[in-house]
């Protein structure tokens, strides 16, 4: 197949400090015949300040990248929420934020306290809905770390969280909106099964670069959350994109 469209999930070609082995190269190639767009529900970086990562780490892409701000834009309505995560990027979505909130809205958050747990236990026990911007376990752009899904584990406890990142129709929507591209000539790229079920809901090939970890949810994954390709390395990738 040769595809003109790749949708990249940044945290498969950035690590701290830098791009990953061989993606500034791979991605420059594969331009010649197309076009590649990033996509994260992450809320870690605004759209230009992850543009300007990837220019920084000799990674060229095509048009602003989809983050986990725009989806927490496009599909929350309300004017004040409880934020958790860094909220000087989560104000970006369009609400005012308040520990008065009527909802509470959830990404990334690396200081992540009792305190706040409390805010906005109380707050889901008043009524409010509870909406977070990503599933994602870990990250690896800043290192093996945590990332969102132990928060919405524990605020889960509270209310039924409405997803509005990956794999949910407002993220699928996003993507649709922010980009153009025929769903049989792209492969979206990740390193999570939650983007691969968006991939293949959309109509796109996917592929997914899969640790032991990755491989051992495979075995028990649903056939939509199932990646037409699995691959251990950005080079196994080129193999198939090139």
């Amino acid at each position: 197949m040769e595809y003109r469209r790749l949708l990249v999930d940044p945290e498969v070609v950035l690590r701290d400090g830098g791009s990953v082995i061989g993606a500034p190269d791979l991605v420059e190639e594969f331009r010649d015949q197309g076009r590649v767009h990033v996509v994260t529900d992450g809320t870690r970086f605004l759209p230009g300040d992850l543009s300007n990562r990837l220019e920084s780490s000799g990674i060229a892409v095509d048009g602003e990248p989809l983050t986990g701000i725009d989806l927490l834009r496009s599909g929350y309505n309300g004017e004040e929420a409880y934020m958790l995560g860094k909220s000087a990027l989560l104000r970006q979505a369009g609400a005012r934020s308040s520990k008065n909130g009527e909802d509470v809205l959830v990404g990334y958050d690396p200081g992540f306290s009792y305190d706040k747990l409390q805010i906005a236990e109380d707050i889901l026990r008043s009524g409010g809905s509870l909406y977070i911007a990503s599933r994602r376990r870990f990250t690896q752009i800043t290192g093996h770390k945590p990332h969102q899904s132990p928060i919405n584990e524990a605020l889960s406890e509270f209310a039924e969280p409405e997803l509005l990142g990956f794999p949910s129709e407002n993220a699928m929507d996003a993507v649709r909106d922010r980009f153009s591209f025929v769903p049989e000539a792209t492969l979206l790229i990740s390193d999570r099964l939650d983007m691969a079920e968006a991939g293949n809901r959309m109509g796109v090939d996917t592929a997914v670069l899969a640790d032991e970890s990755i491989q051992n949810r495979l075995r028990k994954a649903e056939a939509i959350r199932r990646p037409d390709y699995v691959l251990s390395s950005l080079h196994s990738l080129g193999r198939k994109l090139l």
